[in-house]
Order: structure tokens, then C-alpha cells, then sequence
């Protein structure tokens, strides 16, 4: 638990630290319409964006962190990409790291950051999932044990 005296500042890095990352990030123009953890969500899926609200956004492998500047308070989604086949490749853990630091970092925010994971988004939207994605068998197929 953090004393009183070490909040302020925390938060203060908590509420920078997208300024920070975004030095590697690039303009994008996003929907006015859509929830920005679905376009983030949308990222991930390799969907094209498209709309006339500019976002920064920023991927790290399966990681990606998407900035909407456009009201009082930014935005800011950290999503991780928890998919069946993002967690078999050789990368996740790595890209994992990179999202609980993000995360452990920006909780300390007071406003307008949401760190998720994809399925919770794709699940909360009600958008239908592959069955790769869900973790299904296709019909003709073996579990593979590790």
C-alpha cells in the first residue's frame, strides 16, 4: 500500500507515462463511434482502422496501448492479446512483461486508463470468437499435449 506522500507522484508518472511510450508511437485516425478498448481489440485482429478521431497508438508484439487525446481527460487502453495462439508463440512472455509492467505503472492513474486483456473485450461486446480463439478443437483434429 502507498503512504499519502507517495501518490501524488505516482500518479503524476501514472498519467505521463503514455506521453512517454507514445515517442515510439504513430498517429492514427480511429472511430468516433467505437469503444476504444474494441478498436484496440481491433488491433490485435489486424482489422483496419478507420474514422476521423486521431489516437496515438503504440504495439509491442502482442501488447498494444491506444491513446485518445480527443477529450478533457485522455484516454488510454493496454490491451494484451490472450488468444490461444498469441500464448503459444515465443514472444508472449515477453510481451506480458511489457503489459504488467504498463500496468503496474498506470493503475495508479485516477482517470481514463483501462488495462485489459482481448477475450474480456471480444466477450463483453458479444462479437463472436474463432474457435482457435476460444480454444475449440476444429471437427477432425487431436488436442495437441505438451
Amino acid at each position: 500500500m502507498l503512504r499519502p506522500e507517495e501518490r501524488g507522484p505516482r500518479r503524476e508518472l501514472a498519467e505521463s507515462v503514455g506521453l512517454m511510450m507514445f515517442r515510439e508511437a504513430h498517429s492514427v485516425l480511429i472511430s468516433d463511434e467505437a469503444p476504444l478498448a474494441q478498436v484496440a481489440a481491433d488491433v490485435l485482429d489486424g482489422e483496419t482502422l478507420g474514422g476521423s478521431k486521431q489516437a496515438a497508438l503504440w504495439r509491442h508484439g502482442h501488447v498494444v496501448a491506444l491513446v485518445d487525446f480527443a477529450g478533457s481527460v485522455p484516454r488510454t487502453v493496454v490491451m494484451i492479446d490472450d488468444r490461444p495462439e498469441a500464448l503459444d508463440t515465443t514472444s508472449h512472455h515477453d510481451d506480458w512483461l511489457e503489459w504488467l509492467a504498463l500496468s503496474n505503472v498506470m493503475t495508479a492513474a485516477q482517470l481514463g486508463v483501462e488495462i485489459t486483456a482481448r477475450s474480456l473485450v471480444i466477450a463483453e461486446s458479444g462479437r463472436r470468437q474463432s474457435p482457435m480463439s476460444l480454444g475449440c478443437r476444429r471437427p477432425g483434429t487431436k488436442w495437441l499435449s505438451t
